[in-house]
């Protein structure tokens, strides 16, 4: 009897699980009817097995050709004041549309004058984070091609060790790159292609899930080296890789896909993080991989005081998460734009783009942590309330156990 009781509780689960997932699966793809595409593939575009291109405004050409009047061409676009040519330029859509930034491509439009050098680069409209975009114009980035002739262009610069290069930066650069070496009938050897310190940095964060998923299977085996775990992870995945996972992730997923073979690292890590909460009913990135959550691990550990909470404000506390994650969804969902990156404090790992507010909120919870366990994991995180809804286990009403 007591066997059937058990089974019965597991398959009981099993669907409330798989109905949640359902739930979820739906709520996402109205999220991603909002904003015409789902996992990067047209909704409502009429233009089937066409080949788009990203579009852009006079003004566009206006801010590297301030005197220009018209345009004419399409592979290489000339630029006329008055009937007369000042210039051209180079779309890197759609030839380079399959460099992906944090979001999705990044369309520019590069500009030379008439003796074929390089006056600026000018970013078209785009899917990455506003925040990151503002960070990437005022580091003088988009300058740095300036000056450099189109027909020695192969022979004369290489931008891909830049420090503190995020997604959207290394995409920019890949993209300028490709599209000046496509133009040249140049093979493009640094495009799409892996760095050998990318390599590197993924042999690193391999290392990292793997001695993860070590944990999470034989949780006392690697106890003792926790501490050294937990610091590599915030240093390794946190700043160096600025690999994690968030609501702004889940959401470009959702919507642009995950870019193969540049984010296969992230989509490991994604089915992990979905799949083994969901079969065991244990937490695996929050608890052993997430970064943020290690540095509030560390910070407690500093110190053994800690703030006694009431009963009334841990149940107020305890509900605030799922407050939180409730209304992104609902804003979402009704189609309102919301700059993702802001909701949570994890972009401050690429503090050189992240915004005041969001290193202000890093700082002030990571002090906090030295007074509470993990408070943004346990009280506000949306990312570990979602993955929370897939891993919860079912509890069955007590007279079903009798």
């Amino acid at each position: 009897m007591r066997v059937f009781q058990i089974n019965k509780h597991k398959t009981f689960s099993a669907f409330i699980k798989f109905q949640r997932i359902l739930i979820i699966g739906f709520v996402l793809v109205t999220i991603g009817l909002h904003k015409g595409k789902l996992i990067n593939l047209d909704l409502f575009s009429e233009e089937d097995n066409q080949v788009k291109i990203a579009s852009f405004e006079m003004e566009d050409v206006i801010r590297l050709f301030p005197l220009a009047t018209s345009i004419k061409g399409e592979d290489s676009i000339t630029v006329l004041r008055e009937n007369k040519k000042v210039g051209w330029l180079l779309n890197s859509s759609p030839t380079l549309d399959s460099v992906v930034g944090f979001s999705s491509s990044v369309p520019l439009l590069i500009g030379f004058d008439s003796s074929n050098k390089v006056i600026g680069v000018h970013l078209l409209k785009n899917e990455e984070s506003p925040e990151f975009v503002k960070a990437i114009t005022q580091s003088q980035l988009l300058k740095s091609w300036n000056g450099i002739a189109v027909n020695n262009y192969n022979k004369t610069i290489c931008l891909d060790g830049i420090s503190g290069a995020t997604e959207t930066s290394s995409a920019i650069i890949k993209t300028v790159n490709g599209r000046i070496a496509h133009y040249q009938n140049v093979k493009p050897t640094r495009i799409n292609k892996t760095s050998n310190w990318e390599i590197i940095q993924y042999i690193m964060g391999a290392i990292i899930i793997i001695l993860g998923l070590i944990q999470f299977f034989h949780p006392q085996k690697l106890r003792k080296y926790r501490l050294y775990y937990q610091l590599s992870s915030v240093l390794i995945l946190g700043f160096l890789m600025g690999s994690f996972i968030s609501t702004a992730s889940l959401f470009n997923w959702i919507v642009f896909g995950i870019s193969l073979p540049s984010k296969l690292f992230m989509l490991i890590l994604l089915i992990l993080s979905i799949g083994l909460p969901l079969f065991t009913g244990k937490s695996f990135y929050c608890t052993h991989i997430c970064p943020y959550g290690a540095i509030q691990d560390l910070m407690g550990k500093v110190t053994k005081r800690r703030i006694k909470l009431s009963f009334r404000v841990k149940s107020y506390l305890s509900s605030l998460r799922e407050i939180i994650f409730s209304t992104i969804v609902f804003l979402l969902t009704l189609g309102v734009g919301i700059d993702l990156t802001n909701v949570e404090p994890f972009s401050a790992f690429l503090f050189k783009s992240a915004s005041i507010p969001i290193l202000v909120l890093s700082i002030f919870f990571i002090f906090l942590s030295l007074l509470m366990p993990r408070p943004w994991c346990n009280y506000c995180c949306p990312t570990g309330q979602f993955l929370e809804i897939i891993r919860k286990p079912v509890k069955m009403n007590s007279n079903e156990n009798k």
